[in-house]
């Protein structure tokens, strides 16, 4: 019997593009510039009450651009269901100072995976630090975009002191993960697992 689990809810996803391609093929356009699921809303609730005793991980995915509106509706529902396991994806699209202020408080139910540890933004791209052309989409709103962290490594490929110390203290909260959700991301998939 395999593993079960919920896979990837869209909490809060940016909307993005690629400023190299024809908009109206490759680009994710909502009116309100982001998908939105407040994580507190009935059908939500809901669910997680569905899923109570059942020991069946949720992954959450969370962009952390709106720190403030998010953080009191995700610590909530952290704190009403401390035995659902949460795993949030794509560590390093966030910042190491939020990521330790979640496993402070929930580090018992509360997991990231590392994808995306090794972006930088760049000349309209997102690039590994070693170089290799990681996508060519980026955020529609740069206010999104600047509130994000670019990477868990610094410009030489070392671990930036901040997350240094978060993986250290809660290192079995964190699990090794790519993101190849589209077809031109498993070009640079090699590379990737390289590194």
């Amino acid at each position: 019997r395999g593993a079960r689990f919920v896979g990837e809810i869209q909490c809060t996803h940016g909307d993005k593009y690629n400023p190299q391609s024809d908009y109206s093929v490759t680009n994710e356009v909502n009116l309100a510039g982001e998908r939105y699921i407040n994580p507190l809303s009935p059908n939500f609730l809901k669910l997680m009450d569905k899923l109570k005793g059942k020991n069946i991980p949720v992954m959450l995915h969370w962009e952390m651009y709106n720190w403030e509106r998010d953080w009191p509706n995700f610590n909530e529902l952290f704190t009403r269901y401390p035995d659902i396991d949460f795993i949030i994806p794509h560590a390093g699209y966030n910042s190491a100072v939020h990521a330790h202020e979640i496993l402070r408080l929930h580090q018992s139910h509360v997991y990231f995976t590392l994808s995306k540890r090794e972006m930088f933004y760049f000349k309209y791209k997102w690039r590994s630090f070693k170089g290799y052309d990681l996508g060519r989409y980026t955020f529609a709103s740069y206010e999104k975009l600047n509130k994000l962290s670019s990477s868990m490594l610094d410009p030489s490929g070392k671990i930036q002191r901040l997350w240094h110390d978060v993986l250290l203290k809660y290192s079995n909260n964190f699990m090794f993960a790519t993101d190849c959700h589209k077809e031109h991301a498993w070009s640079v998939y090699p590379k990737i697992i390289d590194h």
